[in-house]
């Protein structure tokens, strides 16, 4: 992600990818709760993530655990430049 560098140690959540028939039960939730914990486990004070700017469930997913947007980027998908969000979380 194009951040400033974080004075202390931050981790990037790459990707979260649920099957649309898995979409809406919680997996989402369960996922990001393992990856918090496990940035948390390996000393991160900041947790970023990018996420599509139309996305809203995410966004909402996202926001419910702490998340805060910290700026934007564009992130090629093909031959399209999609406009996303830089998220963090405080840890």
């Amino acid at each position: 992600l194009p951040i400033e560098k974080e004075p202390a140690p931050a981790l990037e959540l790459h990707r979260v990818y649920v099957s649309q028939s898995r979409q809406g039960v919680g997996v989402g939730r369960i996922l990001l709760t393992w990856a918090i914990e496990s940035a948390r486990r390996r000393g991160a004070r900041s947790l970023f993530l990018g996420v599509w700017q139309s996305n809203a469930r995410a966004i909402a997913v996202y926001r419910s655990r702490g998340f805060d947007v910290v700026g934007t980027y564009k992130f090629r998908v093909g031959e399209t430049l999609d406009d996303e969000y830089i998220m963090r979380l405080v840890l």
